[in-house]
Formats: C-alpha cells, structure tokens, sequence
C-alpha cells in the first residue's frame, strides 16, 4: 500500500510540474503526421481563430453589457487556445483555464446559471484533449483536477455534479487513447533504436569482412618481400656484409608484420571460420556474369585493359560487380544489365548499369550493399556513384588508381 500511495504522490507531483512549469516541445504534435493533414489542421484553426475571435467578442458584450473593452479581453482569451494549439498545447490550455477561471468575475449577467460563453467550453475541451494526449497520465488527471475545481468554484449545486462526472467519463477515455499512443511512441523509438543498431552491426561486419578480404592479399604480398630479402644473400654472393644486415633486418620486419597481421585476422574472424577458398579477381568475373545469366538476369559484360591490376583493385572490383548485379536482380527483375570494366592508363573503370524496369518494383527498406562498395572502394583511394542514369534506370560507377602490379597479378 506504501508503494502505490508513493506512486500516486509521485505521478501526481510529476503531473504538477509538468502542468505549471513544463515547456511544449519541438517540433509540434503534428510533426508526424502527412503534410495534407498538417495543412488541414493549421488552415482549420486559423480560420477558427479569425472567425471565432469576432464571435467570442460579440457574445461577450452581449453578457456583459457596457463592459466593452473586457468584453474584447475575454473573446481574446476565449479564442486564443486555438492559435496556441498547434505549437503549444499547453499553453492552450493554461490561457483556456486562466479565461474559466476569470470570466465569470466579468461585469454583467452571463448565461443564466451558467458562468461561461458558449463557445468557450468546445475551445477549453479541445485543448485540454490534444495537452492530455501530448503529455501523458499525470498532466492528464492534473489539468482534470485543475478543471473540476474551477467547475465546482462557479457552478454550485447539481450542475457541477453532472459536469463532473461528465468531464471524469471523458478523462478516462483520454487516459485510454493516451496509454495508447504513449505506448506507441515508445515502439517506434524502439523500431528507430534497433535500426540503427542494425546499420551500426552491418557497417561493423562489412569492414571486418573488408579486412579479412585484404588480408589475403597484403599478406601475400608481405610473404614475398620476406623470401626475397631472406634469399637475396644467397642469389648474390657478392653483397658486402652490411647490406646482407639490412636485408636480415627487412625479412624479420615483414615476418613481423604478417604475425600482427595474422593475430589481427583472428580478432576481426571472432568465432568465424576460415574463409579457405581463394579471393576473387577480374578473371573471374565471366563465371559471376554466368551464374546471373542462369538467374534469369539478362547481362552483357564487355572487359578491356584489365591485365596487371593490382589484386587490392581486382578483389574490389570484383565485389562491386558482385553486389551491383545482386541489387539489379532484386530490384530491377529482368531488365538488361550491362557491365563494363575498362582500363585507362592508371584508372580502372568499373559501371554497372541495368535498363528501367518493365514492371515498377515495390518499396524496400534500404540495405547497406552501396555502404559497403563505397567504403571498399575509399579504402583504395577510388571513387564511388550510384543513382538513376536519366533512362529510369540505375547506374553504380567506380573509379580506381591503378598502377601496374609489380607482379603482374591480375
């Protein structure tokens, strides 16, 4: 019982603060919704505004005859929870209860035994639902409170009675809707949360499989230089001491090197296992076309210049080609793909362009295939476009310097 008396006291002080101190946030309650029903809703109560602050006024002077200047301050503040409403619904409501709260102490006599203008109630209640939905339970039942005690202050008798049980069926209902729409919120920041987690681990896994790609190449790379310093002593007798020194030093720094290299491939495979099948390179991009062709995927492939690139450059070359195709396959059916890879003195060329689509594809949640070529082909120094050639099509373009391999490995 402790307990629960201590989270009423709780909510209910929370509800408080929220109600008399709290700021509304940005953007508005309607940030989320579809541009049309955002304009509606503006348009409407603008118009409701300019409209109603005429009317609240007339019907004001008409209550408290000879009273003209408050007469305008009381259908100033009987319509101005619409023009807050949008922005600030709390604020809407704060003026809305200050104008219930004091236009009973206006001069005159109001409508019979009932202490506020007509149109006062519809804007009060209006603001009092989109403030209770925007802020949850306690502000809730704290602006319910707020409001019954001004209902009691100046309708004595049974009316307040019937006006209170009347307000209490409507804040439950609120309370329901709000529950709801709290709960809501809370999903989709959750779904938000765990998407960007998702892209997090995916970026994560694409770079270490990166890694673990370029691996194979540096340390083949590393191995030779080792041989060739380790054995040059023996394929020229004729070195002088210090520089047999310099090449002993060189095959220990690169052994060293491929070590570090190895336990760091141990660090990014984890609990992977070894990848034993060769790494991929331009050579095999006609098998690659073949098995799209056997897809359904209607490809051309049109090569030139590619001999002496550099392994780096061919695995990722390779791997664009790979991911490009896989993209096409799933999004663009069996229109025609045509790949080109081409060789222009220290630039190699790769584009993937696939013909518009005869059948309109649905919308996808966007993968991480572009994410991951790009930060291939950055890492090599390259450049990357991918988007709509003009054609209704979609065209992945990249660019790689490319020098001569000193080993002639294509």
């Amino acid at each position: 019982m402790q307990t629960i008396g201590r989270r009423i006291v709780e909510h209910g002080w929370r509800g408080v603060r929220t109600v008399v101190t709290a700021t509304d946030p940005t953007p508005s309650w309607l940030a989320g919704r579809p541009a049309p029903v955002r304009r509606a809703v503006v348009v409407l109560l603008a118009t409701a505004t300019v409209i109603g602050f005429p009317l609240c006024a007339a019907l004001a002077a008409r209550a408290h005859p000879g009273a003209d200047g408050w007469a305008t301050l009381v259908g100033l503040a009987e319509v101005a929870p619409l023009a807050l409403l949008v922005r600030h619904p709390l604020l809407a409501w704060r003026v809305g209860w200050l104008a219930a709260l004091l236009t009973p102490l206006a001069p005159g006599d109001p409508w019979g035994s009932w202490a506020w203008d007509p149109p006062q109630i519809p804007v009060f209640v209006l603001a009092f639902t989109v403030a209770a939905l925007r802020y949850g339970r306690p502000a809730l039942w704290t602006m319910f409170a707020l409001m019954v005690a001004v209902l009691w202050l100046w309708i004595p008798g049974s009316d307040s009675v019937g006006g209170s049980v009347a307000l209490a069926a409507y804040a439950v209902l609120l309370d329901a809707l709000a529950g709801r729409a709290g709960a809501r919120r809370a999903l989709h920041r959750q779904a938000e949360l765990t998407r960007a987690e998702y892209a997090r681990r995916a970026a994560l896994e694409e770079r270490a499989r990166i890694a673990r790609e370029l691996h194979d190449v540096v340390a083949h790379h590393m191995s030779l230089i080792a041989v060739q310093a380790e054995t040059a002593p023996y394929r020229h007798p004729a070195v002088p001491e210090p520089v047999r020194a310099e090449f002993a030093s060189i095959s220990a720094g690169a052994r060293d090197a491929l070590a570090d290299m190895r336990r760091l491939l141990g660090t990014l495979r984890g609990a992977d296992p070894p990848e034993r099948a060769p790494q991929p390179t331009l050579d095999d991009l006609p098998a690659l076309v073949e098995g799209a062709r056997r897809a359904g995927v209607p490809v051309t492939l049109d090569t030139a210049g590619t001999a002496g690139v550099p392994a780096t450059v061919g695995l990722c070359a390779y791997r664009v080609v790979q991911e490009s195709l896989s993209n096409a396959a799933r999004h663009a059916g069996r229109a025609p793909v045509a790949v080109a890879v081409r060789r222009d003195t220290d630039l190699l060329r790769v584009s993937v362009v696939n013909a518009a689509p005869h059948v309109v594809p649905q919308p996808r949640t966007p993968g991480h295939g572009l994410t991951g070529m790009r930060e291939r082909v950055t890492l090599l120094g390259g450049t990357l476009s991918a988007g709509l050639d003009g054609a209704g099509g979609f065209a992945v373009v990249a660019t790689f310097p490319c020098a001569d391999d000193p080993e002639g490995v294509s």
